[in-house]
């Protein structure tokens, strides 16, 4: 909030809610509002042991770069396509607190997140991916009167430079809501999570009413842009495997179950990374956090097949 001085005497200027968001279609967003938050508690509580409470925090608009400055390292974000054509992209981030509180309910816990670390494994994102999902889509249908959002296919995201499908001055609207739980950890500050929309998704609706230039809608971004945004935001599969070998034909038909294949490959020999059916690096595994991790050595030039033929043989 910011005071400016005029001729006729002091102003009030909010700079997270801008002069394009009239007192009419803010008193609409909070009638909007007041009929959304029981559809998400009630979305957000149908796979919970217990009922929760949605509260709104804030509803406002800032770039692109400063929220997502803002984010925890690691994040707890969950992102995709929010329009019917996979246009634009939107995204709900979590508290960390929020995110292992969740967690911890979903699994059939009692919401306690003393001693349980800040990341969260393959297995609790797909769980609470699912949930986000849900929550997403209530959230769209309370909006649907202002715009038409159609969330799918998610991702999660625990890096806040990994999310680039906005320019970092482009405008986002956020909505901030408290989720409280239930029980002793309930805190409106860090249980909350952030809706986070592109702002050119609101215009039409927002700047409703305003004189001159306002009543054109706002251009979409340009399709070289949108491509960027899916290149960038894409994922590509990894494989990491031995390197490739030789076996004699009349080995190869008479394998069976319980047969030892002796290679040549040391235990912590170079391994190959593979990506869209490309042979690209060498790397050797190690440990990092009690989890396998792989270092990257080398690309892959020329062949790496083993000389020498394996031999097949039976343990006793």
């Amino acid at each position: 909030m910011a005071l400016l001085r005029s001729a006729e005497g002091v102003v009030a200027v909010d700079f997270r809610r801008p002069s394009w968001i009239g007192a009419e279609r803010r008193a609409v967003l909070d009638g909007i509002h007041a009929r959304l938050l029981p559809l998400l508690a009630q979305a957000g509580g149908a796979t919970l042991p217990r009922p929760i409470t949605v509260a709104l925090r804030d509803a406002s608009q800032q770039s692109f770069g400063d929220w997502r400055a803002a984010l925890p390292r690691p994040c707890t974000v969950f992102a995709g396509p929010i329009e019917p054509d996979g246009g634009r992209e939107g995204a709900i981030a979590f508290t960390p607190l929020l995110a292992r509180r969740l967690v911890d309910l979903l699994l059939g816990g009692h919401g306690a997140i003393t001693g349980i670390p800040l990341e969260l494994t393959t297995l609790e994102q797909s769980v609470l991916g699912a949930w986000t999902g849900q929550f997403f889509t209530a959230l769209a249908d309370g909006y649907r009167d202002v715009v038409r959002i159609a969330p799918r296919a998610l991702r999660f995201e625990d890096t806040p430079a990994s999310l680039r499908w906005l320019d970092e001055f482009d405008r986002v609207y956020l909505l901030e809501l408290s989720v409280m739980l239930g029980g002793e950890d309930d805190d409106p500050a860090g249980s909350s999570l952030a809706v986070c929309l592109p702002a050119p998704l609101l215009d039409g609706f927002l700047q409703a009413g305003a004189p001159g230039p306002r009543d054109v809608p706002a251009a979409g971004p340009p399709p070289r842009v949108l491509i960027e945004s899916h290149v960038r935001s894409a994922r590509i599969p990894v494989v990491a495997c031995l390197p490739g070998f030789q076996l004699a034909a009349r080995d190869g038909a008479a394998l069976s179950v319980g047969d030892l294949l002796e290679t040549t490959q040391p235990f912590h020999g170079a391994v190959e990374l593979h990506a869209l059916g490309r042979r690209l690096l060498l790397a050797t595994m190690g440990q990092q956090q009690g989890h396998v991790g792989l270092r990257i050595q080398a690309p892959v030039t020329g062949s790496v097949t083993t000389q020498r033929p394996l031999r097949r043989t039976r343990p006793r």
